[in-house]
């Protein structure tokens, strides 16, 4: 039996403890909501798969640039949501989208583009899709 100090849940995944508010894990981004979904279940909107990124991303400590949806953008149309410096020099580009979430043609220009020059580009609707492509 486990001893697991008040108001905390132990990861499955790391075995790492995590307070009780936190949905997901701050060290490997598991999210309790797997325990019940399927673990590709994406997000109904949109602002809840950028918290758990970025609070995934704080937990590993890794350097990333966000594009905020609570002000209006002044990065150029179509600029990822996130850009994320990853150790040994990877630097990947991530679009969230929600469950009914569409692309913008800019945002699909883009990725060709990025794509076209050799680089990662991904559009995930949910936090488990988020890891699985790092």
């Amino acid at each position: 039996m486990s001893h697991l100090p008040s108001g905390a849940w132990e990861c499955p995944i790391c075995q790492c403890y995590n307070l009780e508010r936190y949905l997901i894990c701050i060290r490997c981004g598991y999210s309790k909501s797997d325990e019940i979904h399927t673990r590709f279940d994406p997000c109904e909107e949109e602002a809840e798969l950028h918290s758990q990124i970025e609070a995934y991303l704080r937990g590993k400590g890794w350097p990333y640039f966000h594009s905020r949806m609570d002000r209006p953008h002044t990065d150029k149309l179509g600029t990822p949501d996130f850009i994320i410096a990853m150790p040994e020099g990877i630097t990947i580009y991530v679009e969230c989208k929600s469950k009914k979430g569409k692309a913008a043609v800019e945002q699909l220009a883009t990725m060709v583009a990025l794509k076209k020059f050799g680089h990662k580009y991904y559009l995930v609707r949910s936090i488990t899709e988020f890891i699985s492509v790092l």
